[in-house]
């Protein structure tokens, strides 16, 4: 990952964004919890797919962070997405 978070400990909320990637997610996210420690954080998930809706990464991404994830996970078939999105986010 080219650019590095400097000041996460300066955050209560992480928004972690991610596409799936053959069932699972794509390494750069891997990457991104082994560089950060985002323990007592609250995690917030967002995710696109062609079908596979979230696979099992809420179960991954909560048993490599031992973060606190928000059960309201945000996953989306295909690319027009604005409209689903603006709805999530005033869910939260």
């Amino acid at each position: 990952m080219k650019n590095k978070v400097k000041n996460l400990k300066d955050y209560d909320v992480v928004f972690v964004g991610y596409p799936i990637w053959h069932g699972d997610l794509p390494m750069a996210v891997y990457t991104f919890f082994d560089e950060n420690n985002l323990s007592g954080k609250k995690i917030i998930l967002f995710s696109t797919n062609e079908g596979s809706g979230l696979a099992d990464t809420v179960n991954t991404i909560e048993k490599y962070t031992k973060g606190n994830v928000v059960k309201n996970v945000f996953s989306i078939r295909g690319n027009k997405v604005e409209a689903e999105v603006k709805k999530w986010i005033k869910e939260l």
